[in-house]
């Protein structure tokens, strides 16, 4: 309890501290998987990485949950969705860095112990975010295909955030986490390309880092935002069947607010299959 409030307290002074934490425990909840349960270590110290950062995030979850129960249930907000939407940013602005921030902690983590490690430990530590990650790049033929492709396999993942709030009210955090770790791969990937060419694998890892980051900002922005909406969505509706009031309603914004996030992940898919490869 003391450890989890001196991490709100240090967050709320100054929000790269959360970058920081997330980094670490990204790299203790790695070795530590592979440690214990190495064949498994790649999906097992994704639960490690969100059972230790939940506590830290639980004053965040707490003011999303305020905002979801004001969208829920106050008269003057209710079928205002669009409005409620457009303005999901200001209110919960501090939701947003926090996830922002363990993204990029998690992701920097990652890249450099995929840069650093022996290979023998990638097969174990990081094996099913390979075969994620080369799932989506594939054996594409054309943009349209590889368009699909991303978007459906987006549009499942958003699902999942959207479940998991429901059910847990931790999709958001579970569904970031998990990505940040595919990113990190990429460019994990990327830095080993440049060890291969030369560099050292200190340099060749904030480069891939820097370098991979630019390649894909263009999409990652709607992508992780629509990842964040649908966990919204999911929560909005859940606070509405444990409340049983404005059943209709509710349901109506939950709907409208997950199809927000599905159009976000249409404009991340063409931005990701038309306009990424030729940048």
């Amino acid at each position: 309890m003391v450890f989890e409030l001196t991490v709100w307290k240090a967050t709320k002074k100054n929000e790269w501290y959360l970058f920081i934490y997330s980094f670490v425990v990204t790299c203790v909840a790695f070795l530590t998987a592979y440690y214990i349960f190495p064949a498994a270590a790649s999906v097992v110290a994704i639960f490690f990485i969100v059972i230790v950062m939940l506590p830290a995030f639980y004053r965040f979850l707490i003011t999303e949950e305020e905002y979801i129960e004001e969208l829920c249930c106050n008269s003057h907000v209710r079928h205002k969705t669009i409005e409620a939407v457009s303005s999901l940013f200001e209110r919960n602005r501090d939701v947003i860095i926090a996830y922002t921030y363990l993204f990029i902690g998690v992701a920097f983590a990652s890249t450099l112990l995929y840069t650093f490690l022996p290979s023998t430990y990638l097969s174990g530590a990081f094996s099913f975010q390979k075969e994620t990650l080369h799932a989506i790049r594939g054996d594409l033929t054309s943009p349209s295909i590889e368009f699909v492709k991303i978007f459906f396999n987006n549009l499942r993942v958003s699902f999942v955030a959207f479940l998991l709030s429901f059910f847990f009210g931790t999709g958001a955090l579970f569904v970031i986490t998990w990505n940040a770790t595919i990113v990190g791969v990429f460019f994990g990937e990327l830095a080993r390309e440049f060890v291969e060419r030369g560099l050292c694998k200190g340099a060749a890892a904030i480069l891939a880092f820097l370098f991979g980051s630019a390649s894909i900002m263009l999409h990652a922005v709607p992508e992780i935002t629509a990842y964040f909406l649908a966990g919204i969505a999911g929560g909005i509706l859940s606070l509405g069947v444990y409340r049983s009031r404005y059943t209709t309603e509710i349901i109506e914004d939950s709907l409208a607010i997950y199809l927000s996030a599905v159009a976000f992940l249409l404009v991340a898919a063409f931005i990701e299959a038309y306009i990424t490869p030729i940048i």
